[in-house]
């Protein structure tokens, strides 16, 4: 039996003292290499073999508790299983840990997507249509501008990027309240128990995060902003999938939705900064307030600038408007109105004179 040890631990029993700590990192050491059919080593070596063992191991298969890998075939079997493993935990992750124990990331999400009622899967679906819509004629009608931009005829198409992207944040406001209210509808259905105002709170917040961005001048920063909306949402979901607030499948069912709309977001961003129009000149007024369009062109002019217009402006003695406009009278059209008015003076005296 004591040749199954190494020779250091079989003389010390022969001698019957006890270990060394210098012995008990060769026998380690021994321990550890010779399950690895690698030969005896001493105290010396063993930092060196074990950083070398390591080094033939390659990758080590935590999830699927196998030993490290002798060859490149091994290592390749054991990066397959770790990039299983990881993407099954990143299925239960999108799931919210709920019941589904497969383990794979197929099978998990297989299992939970069958839960999906079907009219909730095909109305959700269809509730990103509009943002998969308006991504796509973002991206074509960036390009028709910057072409049209070499012979400066692309202000329509800027026109109609800038009702687009009013349309996307709109609509994205929309959809986020909409998420909120789930929450009471399941409140008020009492799913997973009375909650109160916890629930109903986590309700409020995506209206409280979207309807702000419709006031952002800057059409890119509410995108996304809204785009950091949608995924603060799902986590929260997440979170309620996982307290059992929700169905079982909805964190997983949010997830993939949210992918969708947060994908056309950024994909409109790219496509207006790779086309060069997000910088544009008709592209800078976002606002979707009615009561603003136009006023983020306006300009204030000071009374230098008003003197130097071909209009005057004067106040409405009668009350029945605002004002008037009329056509300024330049000085060299004054001196000629006046001259015709003094020879008309004149010619009216002599005539008058003449009938005498």
């Amino acid at each position: 039996m004591l040749s199954r040890f190494s020779p250091t631990l079989r003389s010390a029993l022969a001698r019957r003292a006890p270990l060394s700590p210098a012995s008990t990192t060769a026998l380690a050491g021994s321990l550890l290499l010779r399950g690895r059919s690698a030969p005896p080593t001493s105290p010396s070596s063993f930092p060196s073999s074990l950083n070398q063992s390591f080094q033939t191991r390659g990758v080590a298969s935590e999830v699927a508790a196998n030993p490290g890998s002798q060859s490149l075939g091994q290592a390749a079997t054991n990066v397959k299983e770790e990039v299983s493993g990881a993407a099954a935990e990143a299925a239960k992750i999108i799931g919210g840990n709920t019941k589904y124990e497969s383990t794979e990331f197929q099978s998990i999400t297989r299992d939970i997507a069958q839960d999906v009622p079907r009219p909730v899967l095909l109305w959700g679906l269809a509730g990103t249509i509009p943002y998969a819509a308006t991504a796509g004629l973002s991206a074509w009608t960036s390009r028709n501008a910057s072409i049209l931009m070499e012979t400066g005829g692309e202000g329509s198409s800027l026109a109609l990027l800038q009702s687009l992207q009013t349309f996307q944040i709109t609509y994205g406001a929309v959809i986020l309240s909409f998420l909120g209210a789930i929450h009471w509808g399941l409140e008020f259905a009492k799913y997973g128990g009375e909650q109160g105002n916890q629930r109903l709170a986590l309700g409020v917040l995506p209206l409280v995060a979207a309807w702000p961005t419709l006031y952002l001048a800057d059409p890119a920063v509410a995108l996304i902003a809204q785009w950091l909306a949608f995924l603060a949402s799902w986590v929260s979901d997440r979170w309620a999938t996982g307290k059992g607030w929700t169905p079982e499948w909805y964190s997983q069912y949010r997830f993939y939705l949210t992918a969708i709309a947060g994908g056309s977001v950024i994909f409109t961003l790219f496509t207006t900064e790779y086309y060069s129009v997000a910088d544009a000149k008709l592209f800078k007024g976002h606002s979707a307030s009615p009561s603003r369009t136009g006023l983020n062109e306006a300009k204030t002019l000071t009374q230098k600038a008003i003197d130097e217009l071909p209009v005057k402006f004067e106040q409405d003695p009668t009350g029945e408007s605002f004002g008037k406009i009329s056509k300024k009278v330049t000085p060299e059209e004054k001196k000629a109105k006046e001259e015709e008015e003094k020879k008309v003076k004149e010619d009216a005296e002599k005539q008058k004179k003449e009938k005498k």
